[in-house]
């Protein structure tokens, strides 16, 4: 009897240890797949992520170029709407396109700023016409040579000028100010914000002139923008 015990104990510990053994091996591959799986997910979300960035950069670059050419005629002849004319009350939501330059020597035009930026963003303008005060953002801005989104965005601040001589003035005066988290502009941004109404106050453009921090230190800022009702 005790031979014949200590060879079935034997027997019950080469089983145990046999299956422990399995355990493990299941465990590993487990982890091993999840692994792989998170890997794929990870890849998979950046995947999305470039796609949709470049769906947002040809998105405004489209509409940028499509506002644009709409009121071409309007801006080359500079045939803005006299701020007498516009409603005296009421409030109107704007959104658009603008473009972006950094760093360039030469005063650059509307058109090639928005048809060649380094920087593309979307406009939004809430503009109090009994107040005579636009405000909103630069936002969802995208950097036209990698087309990938970058963060930040740019806080306005502007006033409508009534009895603004267009011969020789704009009518629409402000700033434009924030941070930029980019691989050219990376830091605060400042702009001066100067435009005017087209099409009887159905749209707005106008010039941004200033200055960005990147990582070469502080460069000049180009833009120009266009929105519409």
């Amino acid at each position: 009897m005790p031979l014949f015990r200590c060879v079935a104990l034997s027997a019950i510990c080469l089983v145990t240890a046999c299956g422990g053994g399995g355990g493990g091996g299941t465990t590993e591959a487990a982890a091993a797949a999840s692994a792989a799986a998170s890997t794929t997910a990870s890849k998979a979300a950046e995947t999305t992520k470039t796609a949709t960035a470049v769906k947002s950069y040809t998105l405004l670059r489209n509409e940028g170029a499509t506002l644009f050419a709409a009121y071409e005629d309007q801006l080359n002849s500079d045939r803005f709407t006299d701020p007498g004319d516009l409603p005296g009350g009421g409030k109107a939501s704007f959104d658009g396109v603008a473009g972006y330059v950094v760093g360039a020597v030469q005063s650059l035009s509307e058109e090639a700023l928005i048809a060649n930026p380094d920087y593309l963003s979307r406009v939004d303008l809430a503009i109090d016409f009994g107040a005579d005060r636009i405000t909103g953002s630069f936002d969802d801005f995208v950097d036209a040579r990698t087309q990938k989104e970058i963060k930040g965005a740019l806080d306005i601040d502007a006033q409508i000028n009534r009895s603004a001589n267009l011969t020789s003035e704009v009518s629409v005066t402000g700033s434009a100010a924030g941070r930029i988290s980019g691989s050219g502009l990376n830091g605060d941004v400042t702009l001066d914000l100067n435009g005017d109404f087209l099409s009887d106050g159905a749209a707005l453009s106008g010039r941004l002139e200033g200055t960005g921090q990147t990582s070469d230190g502080l460069r000049n800022v180009q833009g120009a923008f266009i929105a519409t009702d």
